[in-house]
């Protein structure tokens, strides 16, 4: 009968709807995994720049500590007062490294920010996807559980009209029990989800009432 294939019909759509829904949360979780990864990768890059950027401040305080040892030998030999104002050379190489190891340290400290601030933009996107997909997917599960509702109440309304359409051939009525549960149906279809009224008329009605002529013959 129509009503029967309407409920398979039915159960089959909901679980096509559950699969869209798997697919989504999938999807979702794909999306921050790969989100995750970006951002991990940027905190990996950063921390070896940050120990690259360590290796060359312990070499430039070698290279400081020998090139002021050479300007406090030149100092001496020349006789210059290293605690005058100008310092001598030794003081000069002193200012120069010390403002060349204040720029290694802004720059270090700028880049381990920025690469903070670009690894939370990945994860706070990861989140945002996988919560856009899980909101989806939740909304695929009510529609399937709409659809698995209205077709089983289609399903049933429209077998309780047969029967009643059957118990009536015999007296004459067969017509109008058929299309009391053709009405039965579609309105219990409807009331669960618009889109389940289609289930409870899908011409079981036709093919009830050409059984019911063909028996009354």
């Amino acid at each position: 009968m129509g009503f029967v294939g309407g409920l398979v019909g039915g159960y089959m759509e909901a679980g096509e709807l559950g699969q869209k829904a798997r697919m989504k949360r999938a999807e979702g979780m794909s999306q921050k995994n790969a989100a995750y990864s970006k951002a991990s990768k940027v905190e990996r890059d950063a921390e070896a720049r940050g120990e690259v950027a360590a290796m060359n401040m312990r070499r430039m305080r070698v290279n400081e500590a020998k090139d002021k040892a050479t300007a406090r030998a030149a100092d001496a030999m020349s006789g210059v007062n290293v605690t005058s104002r100008d310092g001598g050379r030794e003081r000069a190489i002193d200012v120069l490294y010390e403002t060349q190891a204040a720029d290694m340290q802004t720059a270090a400290s700028v880049d381990s920010l920025n690469a903070v601030n670009e690894a939370l933009g990945y994860r706070r996107a990861g989140d945002l996807a996988q919560f856009v997909a899980n909101a989806e997917a939740d909304q695929f599960n009510r529609m399937a559980k709409r659809q698995r509702v209205g077709a089983f109440a289609g399903g049933v309304a429209g077998l309780a009209g047969a029967l009643a359409g059957f118990s009536a051939a015999g007296k004459g009525e067969g017509l109008m029990g058929a299309l009391q549960g053709s009405r039965i149906g579609s309105s219990f279809a409807w009331s669960m989800d618009p889109n389940m009224s289609k289930f409870a008329s899908q011409g079981w009605e036709k093919d009830m009432l050409s059984m019911l002529k063909g028996g009354g013959k």
